[in-house]
């Protein structure tokens, strides 16, 4: 192997690896009387993961529906793959996540290193584009470190801004890595100018994984088909677009969850966005200003980092791209491709490479401070007396849990077993149910909410209301240990 090829395999797996730096502090470095949990997120997605032992039905017991029709748990359609495998393999769920999420950041890498060896041919411009790419070419962690000496401390909005870290951020989800995958590799494929139905496929993965993503990359195709005048490109939408089929289904078949996503409206804000990628960005800007003569495939990264910048900017109130914010995690592979091209344009070769490694060593600190930050906080953990107590449900009979709304979201994937979750769900009538039931202390519309929803064991902190309408309704006590009771219903 070239030592190019060694220098770029070894930079992939360094960045992927520091997802599994990330995991292995949450999973293993913990205090004596706490049981770690994969992550606030994670957990969630582990609980629509666990819901293949129960033939995928959502694991949030008043959600009849599946996963394929409910997307807030995670990407119903990874989280199934994740399900199956551990249903193969009994290995735990939060283990198959983080192995497949190191893989496929390693394939997002290097995917993003093939794009940049199209566009530079000589390694040294493309290993700066490359780093550019993943330090995102910013002054974020800089301006971070500056607030903090004068000031002593950096709010939190202002922190999560400028130690914005973009794909390299160990916490990132899952279904953004694998439909970044998928789309950067159809990317990949149509600058290369072949395998039209591959990079369908591509396009569908990715939209099916994760649709804002898949909506970008499609975009991507139409501009690229325009500008090269390939007709090939429209077999390759036709096999994304049915790729992709079934999400549309799915969705099609319950509008309000087309109209609860729709509700995300957010959008990049310019200042921020300028913050963190601001030498790729004025560099860009600076190359499309001076107008140089372009080949196609420069012309299409110039005009689909344009158009994606400027989709993610435009206002929620105005804007009809659901959650545009979420194409930051793209536009900067553009970004940092105009913006070595634009460096090597303005300066002298030997010139732009010393300006190429100072902007990478100040972009290099938002990478540094903005992981470290993400890796050394404090992760969610429970204590092992609440651990125990849900995990005493899994050698039960199925049956659907009710509980307080801290411990609903861990119900799924410890005890294997369907429960409720509050933070997608607010508007859901159960919550209100459940919360004149507790205030009211009201035993009658308790019962009638174990009798409606199927609900055949109540957890809950002894002395907590759950706790007292369970004992005076006389359920009988399956579990009395470490503070908590568990009641059947049966």
């Amino acid at each position: 192997m070239p030592l190019g090829k060694h220098y770029a395999a070894i930079l992939c797996l360094l960045l992927a690896s520091v997802s599994v730096i990330y995991y292995f502090n949450t999973q293993y470095l913990h205090p004596p009387g706490k049981v770690p949990v994969i992550g606030s997120d994670e957990v969630v997605w582990m609980d629509s993961a666990k819901a293949v032992l129960w033939d995928f039905r959502n694991p949030f017991f008043f959600n009849e529906g599946r996963i394929f029709h409910d997307p807030f748990p995670g990407s119903p359609y990874i989280m199934a793959f994740i399900g199956v495998v551990f249903y193969v393999t009994a290995v735990d769920p939060a283990t198959i996540l983080i192995a497949l999420k190191f893989v496929f950041l390693f394939l997002l890498f290097a995917a993003a290193y093939e794009i940049m060896r199209h566009f530079f041919p000589e390694s040294g411009q493309r290993n700066a584009a490359f780093l550019l790419y993943a330090t995102l070419g910013g002054i974020g962690g800089l301006a971070y470190i500056i607030f903090f000496a004068v000031n002593g401390s950096v709010p939190g909005l202002y922190e999560g801004v400028m130690l914005f870290t973009g794909i390299t951020k160990p916490d990132s989800a899952i279904y953004h890595v694998v439909s970044l995958f998928f789309g950067f590799a159809s990317v990949l494929m149509m600058l290369k100018r072949k395998h039209f139905i591959l990079i369908g496929l591509g396009l569908g993965m990715s939209a099916l994984i994760y649709p804002i993503f898949g909506a970008a990359f499609f975009l991507a195709a139409l501009i690229h088909g325009a500008i090269i005048k390939d007709r090939k490109c429209v077999p390759a939408l036709i096999t994304g677009l049915l790729v992709a089929l079934p999400w549309a289904i799915s969705y099609i078949q319950y509008p309000d969850i087309i109209e609860s996503i729709g509700a995300q409206k957010n959008y990049i804000n310019p200042a921020a966005l300028l913050l963190q990628g601001f030498f790729i960005i004025t560099l860009s800007a600076a190359y499309l200003i001076k107008r140089p003569k372009m080949d196609s495939s420069t012309r299409f990264m110039a005009i689909f980092a344009v158009l994606l910048a400027l989709a993610s900017m435009i206002p929620p109130q105005v804007n009809p791209v659901t959650n545009a914010q979420r194409f930051i995690w793209i536009i900067f592979l553009p970004f940092a491709i105009l913006g070595t091209k634009g460096m090597y344009s303005l300066f002298k070769k030997d010139t732009a490479r010393k300006i190429s490694a100072a902007i990478i060593i100040i972009s290099s600190l938002t990478f540094f401070a903005g992981n470290a930050r993400i890796i050394t906080a404090e992760p969610l953990r429970i204590q092992q007396n609440e651990y125990d107590a849900v995990k005493f449900l899994r050698m039960q009979e199925f049956g659907n849990v009710l509980t307080t709304e801290s411990l609903g979201d861990y119900v799924p994937y410890i005890a294997e077993k369907r429960s409720h979750h509050t933070l997608f769900y607010r508007e859901n009538g159960f919550f209100p149910k459940l919360r004149q039931a507790r205030d009211g202390m009201d035993a009658s519309l308790m019962a009638d909410m174990v009798a409606e929803y199927d609900i055949a064991y109540i957890i809950a902190p002894e002395g907590d209301a759950l706790d007292s309408m369970a004992f005076s309704m006389g359920y009988k006590i399956i579990y009395d240990e470490g503070g908590f009771r568990i009641f059947s219903t049966a």
